[in-house]
């Protein structure tokens, strides 16, 4: 899809910080988001929502969500983590190209879930993308 940023990420047309990658899914930060190390995990093929996903491909995302979800707790040394996923405008969807939110939370800390504007430093987003791909 050519008007889609995410294929456009997924293409390497547009930079992003990559964080995981296998044959059905891609992971990046978000460069806006809720809190640092907020990652995305898109499927390889291009769906406007989550009912549109063929279930192969969509086992396979989960799968690579399972996987990143892992990788953020134990890079970003979180307390947990919220998932999300949005279906159509009015559901908050931006971007209409299914994926997933993994949103790191600590104990104790809020998050402020609308409104969310880049919380990285220069350089600050290479750092932290190391540090979820490195994970184990």
């Amino acid at each position: 899809m050519t008007n889609c940023i995410f294929c456009k990420i997924l293409n390497n047309e547009l930079p992003s910080a990559r964080v995981y990658e296998d044959e059905h899914a891609i992971a990046f930060l978000d460069i806006f988001p809720f809190t640092k190390g907020h990652v995305l995990v898109i499927p390889r093929v291009h769906v406007a929502t989550l009912p549109d996903l063929p279930q192969d491909a969509l086992c396979g995302l989960i799968r690579a969500v399972q996987n990143v979800s892992r990788l953020v707790m134990a890079g970003m040394k979180c307390d947990g983590f919220n998932l999300a996923q949005n279906n159509g405008a009015c559901a908050g969807q931006s971007v209409h190209h299914v994926h997933f939110h993994i949103v790191p939370r600590y104990e104790g800390v809020a998050v402020e879930w609308v409104g969310h504007k880049n919380l990285y430093a220069e350089g600050e987003l290479a750092e932290v993308a190391k540090k979820i791909k490195g994970a184990t």
